[in-house]
């Protein structure tokens, strides 16, 4: 899912570096408006997960095997995407948008849209305590979605000029 650029406060942030919880909690403090993407090599390839924040509280969430083209919305992925922050091996950004820049992703991506807004408390019950494969298997379960190669994935990206080998 394509999101605005907005203004990057964090990049490249490691998650075995961080604490998801803590990390999350002092972005709803803190009333952030943007979202938290992370990027994972885990059970399924690649994987991302996006939080979407408006004014401290976690909106809706979204999450991506990209190697198995398969995506998740609302409340489907946003167990994954706290799963995604605690990966041994994953990178962070935290971008800042406006309230009108969300209002805009949410309009023309409806399902992304938690049925009740996450606040700390709902925050500190759904963040695992560790990193799961489980997700991933439950989610891809039956799923005759076909591996992509890296060509496939930089071509998704719109990123061209790559040759398949």
């Amino acid at each position: 899912m394509d999101l605005p650029a907005g203004q990057k406060l964090e990049e490249g942030l490691k998650t075995e570096d961080i604490k998801a919880e803590s990390k999350i909690i002092a972005l709803i403090k803190s009333n952030f408006t943007g979202y938290l993407i992370c990027t994972i090599k885990g059970y399924a390839g690649i994987e991302e997960g996006v939080i979407l924040f408006k004014q401290g509280t976690i909106i809706g969430a979204f999450y991506d095997y990209i190697n198995k083209d398969k995506e998740l919305l609302g409340a489907n992925a946003i167990e994954r995407a706290f799963n995604c922050l605690l990966a041994k091996k994953g990178i962070i950004d935290i971008v800042a948008l406006t309230s009108q820049q969300i209002d805009l992703i949410t309009a023309f991506q409806e399902k992304i849209l938690l049925k009740e807004p996450m606040d700390i408390k709902k925050v500190s019950r759904a963040i695992p305590s560790k990193y799961s494969e489980h997700y991933a298997k439950q989610a891809l379960e039956g799923s005759k979605a076909e591996e992509k190669t890296r060509f496939d994935i930089f071509k998704r990206a719109g990123i061209f000029g790559v040759e398949e080998r």
